[in-house]
């Protein structure tokens, strides 16, 4: 990318992308907000726990996806602390998961495997974003681009009164 201007493009266009990627899950994923409760297809007939562990499997595969991002340059010192912070964070989050899910009457057993599944999905967007960055040539700036738009909507949607 020779021109500067291209390249704001192409780092406004994958954050667009990234809005309408979050736009499209807000709307057609069962979830529930704070302020407005349940929202999507069908919302009312998932229990608030099974809400939380597709809220949570949801949110890990970005989480995975910046992971594969930040190795795409090949420096491990970008790579390497994000991936550690992410997964200093994932072990709370499984546990609350497994916890939520004892809470409903379901095994010990198949409340873990079902915790460790939903942290499966980390793997996968990490693969994901590295096939992205490293299949073509604007692969890193718009995947950087995704995953800012993806923040920024969750930040504005989510978190902003």
């Amino acid at each position: 990318m020779s021109s500067p201007m291209l390249a704001a493009a192409v780092v406004v266009a994958g954050m667009a992308l990234g809005v309408a990627l979050m736009v499209g899950l807000d709307r057609f994923v069962p979830h529930e907000h704070e302020k407005s409760g349940r929202r999507g297809p069908e919302a009312k007939r998932f229990n608030r726990v099974w809400l939380f562990v597709l809220a949570i499997t949801l949110h890990n595969l970005p989480e995975g996806m910046a992971i594969g991002v930040s190795f795409a340059t090949g420096d491990m010192k970008i790579g390497l602390p994000l991936t550690t912070a992410i997964a200093i964070q994932d072990i709370p989050e499984g546990l609350a998961v497994a916890l939520a899910l004892r809470v409903t009457g379901i095994s010990a057993v198949r409340a873990a495997l079902i915790a460790a599944a939903s942290g499966l999905m980390e793997p996968l967007g990490a693969i994901i974003g590295l096939g992205i960055t490293n299949s073509f040539a604007l692969g890193f700036p718009v995947a950087m681009g995704l995953a800012a738009g993806a923040m920024i909507f969750v930040v504005s949607h989510a978190l902003m009164p």
